[in-house]
């Protein structure tokens, strides 16, 4: 049964070229590799291309199969474009019949038929020559195609063609980002990160101006209100802080009028 795709899931196609690490071709000295002279909407490309008489020539008795393994859950094949297999086969040819397998189920292409009335527009596009969405997504199956024309050089020449294979996986969706809201977002985060800053900066700048332990040099000195030491006391020394400025000790009084009581006046010419 065609496989349901889930909310989650979506349909990715690769590209299985002639040249892929996974292609095997047998008998490998009768395949032809071919570089395109003509380009199609794909671009210059190769493709592989076989005859009943290079495959007998080559190894008598052996089958034309190319083969490779995949994990899709829908297949497409095409073969060679018709202006590709004029270039490559000048004197003339036929398409021969072809068995296309997957795994153990296999089908039977009439390829003559898919090269018939194409228009001369597409006359250098690769030609679908098999397609299937009946395939399990998560097994890898074994893709083989064999030519089942007559292996022995006789009169026509029967030829088969791989030009490459599309294959659609199963691939998890990823979420769709607005372009337009991830911008507005940004701008938004950097606004509010710039008046932070700001708001951050003068409230640093306040704290600075207020608090008496730190200085700045166009403050000036820090001015004391002058304090009052009664009648009788004179203001201790102190050193100022603010001028560096050391004040010595007043000198002390000749007599104590209240412990040492004043000597008599020294009489004259005594």
């Amino acid at each position: 049964p065609k496989y349901k795709l889930k909310h989650f899931e979506k349909l990715k196609n690769v590209t299985i070229h002639d040249t892929d690490f996974t292609m095997s071709f047998t008998p490998p000295f009768a395949w032809q590799k071919i570089i395109s002279n003509t380009t199609s909407a794909m671009g210059a490309q190769t493709f592989h291309a076989i005859s009943n008489e290079l495959a007998y020539y080559s190894r008598p008795g052996s089958t034309a199969v190319t083969e490779f393994s995949a994990q899709c859950a829908a297949l497409a094949i095409y073969g060679a474009s018709p202006a590709q297999l004029k270039a490559a086969f000048p004197g003339g040819f036929r398409h021969g019949h072809t068995q296309i397998c997957l795994g153990q189920f296999c089908d039977y292409v009439d390829v003559h038929h898919a090269y018939l009335n194409i228009p001369l527009k597409l006359w250098n596009e690769p030609v679908l020559l098999y397609n299937t969405d009946r395939m399990w997504p998560k097994a890898v199956e074994a893709v083989t195609i064999r030519l089942l024309g007559p292996l022995s050089p006789v009169a026509q020449q029967w030829i088969m063609s791989f030009s490459h294979a599309v294959c659609s996986q199963i691939v998890p969706k990823r979420p769709k980002s607005n372009i337009r809201d991830f911008t507005t977002a940004l701008l938004s985060a950097v606004a509010l990160l710039s008046s932070a800053i700001i708001v951050a900066g003068y409230r640093v700048t306040l704290f600075l101006f207020s608090t008496a332990q730190w200085r700045f040099p166009w403050a000036g000195p820090k001015q004391h209100p002058p304090l009052n030491y009664g009648e009788h006391s004179a203001p201790p020394s102190y050193v100022s802080y603010d001028t560096m400025d050391s004040t010595p000790d007043p000198p002390p009084p000749e007599h104590d009028p209240i412990t040492q009581p004043a000597l008599p006046p020294k009489q004259q010419g005594t």
